[in-house]
């Protein structure tokens, strides 16, 4: 999940760093490029963080640590067969 959001704001910043140098030169304009360069830099901080978190998740439930087989505690019974007409 984090992977996608850092792929998406990878994707993004192109398109405000080309928006903050085509804006014009009005206060508004500017305090509003800022903005948007500050909530950016804020979502990148977040997702940095969610990255090193699940890494660290990773590596503390490796494969090491995973039992050897899978052993199922529910148990299944096989599906019975149904006839189909063979003249379709």
């Amino acid at each position: 999940m984090g992977r996608i959001i850092l792929l998406l704001i990878l994707l993004c910043s192109p398109q405000l760093l080309w928006a903050a140098e085509n804006t014009t030169p009005t206060d508004a304009a500017d305090q509003e490029t800022e903005d948007a360069l500050e909530e950016a830099a804020a979502v990148q901080q977040n997702v940095d963080q969610e990255l090193i978190v699940a890494e660290e998740d990773q590596s503390i439930d490796g494969p090491e640590d995973s039992p050897g087989r899978f052993i199922p505690t529910e148990q299944i019974s096989q599906d019975l067969g149904v006839s189909f007409p063979v003249d379709i």
